[in-house]
């Protein structure tokens, strides 16, 4: 757990001190997924606005955290 924290602190500290962010990858792989199916992109979902990003990831780990903090027990029965 250890090498994984400081693993995503050292790569969010090169982005921060770099200037390099991962800001549209997704619109990278969309066009590239686009290009190789010959197919025009479908959204399924409206998109979120830039500034609200913060908050709907905020909502979306809430949420998850809801989920499997209620269905903690389960999990841990599964696990043995």
């Amino acid at each position: 757990m250890a090498v994984v924290t400081l693993s995503i602190l050292a790569s969010a500290y090169y982005s921060y001190s770099t200037g390099k962010s991962l800001e549209a990858t997704d619109d990278i792989v969309n066009d590239m997924a686009s290009h190789a199916a010959k197919a025009k992109p479908t959204d399924y979902l409206p998109a979120i606005p830039e500034k609200m990003e913060p908050i709907g990831f905020t909502l979306a780990g809430i949420f998850a955290g809801l989920i499997v903090g209620y269905l903690w027990d389960e999990i841990e029965e599964l696990a043995r």
